[in-house]
């Protein structure tokens, strides 16, 4: 009998349940909003500048969120609280009208309740696997990407019929359905309080001296990946594709991480997780140059496949990474550091990054960044790794 199937076989379903609803209802939103901006008359920067108050809303309320999780709610409790908030607002959003004004005032609201759900699925996930069983994370993850493709051909098709109105009421179905699906499912102790106080910060540097060196790296690899996803759905548009190729890229995307979350975990076991983000972050800097010089619309969502592999090799190694770098007892304020710089702290540099050059000088402008960015990544994972190969008195 396998690790997976002695820990908690029935509730590991219920789980791989909630990942997949959770990429069914990401990708009728996520993958198109841009255009959804687009479509109510938005400008590319000013689509930037509302990504990036999304995404700053996102980060300042995720650290409420958790707390609120660790230290009184639970993260079934707080997973559906997040639900019913982000259900009303999206519906709100959908009907607000498409003026600037509205649309700029309600999205971050709505990215700030909506943030938790991945975090809290994550914590729901590694709680069903032993501590020496937590590379098979991945092998859970890969049901988001599943869901997310099957989404993301679905919805392409129908908004090239309809238009972009139905993606907010999608979305807020798609989170309806997760709340009601965590019926059955167990919440989660809290945790020790050492292990979510984020006032440790300078002991964690203390502790693992290469770790500052890795935020770089995910400050770098976050702010190229989300300041290019978020425009590559408005270049195919641009380059004659149609909405439904957007779909068609988006679902590529998942369909090539799903393996590679399945055998990444074992991959790392086997060369290294360094490798395998060094590998991720060489692959995502292909894509930028491929994205930079393609002259169709086809090229673009085929190599919308190395994305979704980079992403897959780059999300692995990182939570692994991080796991290697920080000590135990620090490993919760570990992770939450390397998810804010790369998802959250990233993803407000690049899209608002991204708004100005794409808007300013086009794609290439745009995507030629992205690939320095990633290569700047690849630079500070190796000294990452150099620095923590030095012997530290605070490791012993």
């Amino acid at each position: 009998m396998s690790a997976v199937d002695r820990v908690d076989p029935r509730g590991l379903r219920r789980v791989q349940v909630l990942f997949f609803i959770n990429g069914l209802t990401g990708a009728a939103l996520l993958p198109f909003f841009p255009l959804f901006l687009q479509d109510r008359g938005l400008t590319s920067q000013a689509i930037g500048a509302t990504l990036a108050a999304c995404n700053a809303a996102a980060a300042a309320a995720s650290f409420a969120w958790g707390h609120a999780a660790d230290a009184r709610l639970g993260p079934v409790a707080a997973l559906r609280i997040s639900a019913a908030l982000t259900a009303t607002l999206a519906l709100v959003l959908a009907f607000c009208g498409s003026t600037f004004a509205a649309t700029l005032a309600i999205s971050p609201l709505v990215w700030a309740v909506a943030t938790p759900r991945n975090g809290l699925l994550d914590v729901l996930a590694l709680t069903r696997f032993g501590g020496d069983e937590r590379w098979r994370y991945g092998r859970v993850r890969l049901w988001t990407s599943a869901g997310w493709a099957a989404s993301g051909l679905a919805c392409g098709a129908l908004f090239a019929r309809s238009g972009f109105g139905p993606a907010p009421v999608l979305f807020a179905c798609g989170v309806v359905v997760l709340a009601i699906a965590t019926s059955g499912t167990p919440d989660v102790a809290a945790p020790p309080r050492a292990l979510s106080d984020l006032r440790g910060v300078g002991r964690v540097f203390r502790a693992a001296p290469g770790f500052p060196l890795l935020l770089l790296a995910l400050l770098c690899a976050g702010t190229a990946q989300t300041g290019a996803s978020a425009f590559v759905g408005l270049t195919i548009v641009d380059l004659g594709g149609g909405v439904f190729m957007v779909g068609v890229a988006a679902a590529l995307t998942a369909i090539v991480e799903i393996p590679l979350m399945w055998y990444g975990g074992s991959l790392a076991r086997k060369v290294g997780p360094g490798v395998v983000c060094v590998t991720g972050l060489a692959v995502q800097a292909c894509v930028y140059a491929i994205w930079m010089t393609s002259p169709t619309a086809g090229l673009i969502v085929s190599a919308a496949a190395l994305n979704g592999s980079g992403f897959a090799l780059l999300h692995i190694a990182s939570v692994l990474l991080v796991a290697k770098f920080v000590p135990e007892r620090q490993l919760a304020s570990g992770q939450i550091m390397a998810q804010t710089a790369a998802w959250s702290i990233g993803p407000i540099i690049g899209t608002l990054m991204g708004g100005l050059l794409f808007g300013a000088w086009g794609r290439s402008a745009l995507f030629a960044v992205t690939f320095a960015l990633s290569g700047g990544a690849i630079a500070f994972v190796f000294l990452a790794l150099r620095r923590h190969a030095v012997p530290s008195r605070s490791r012993g």
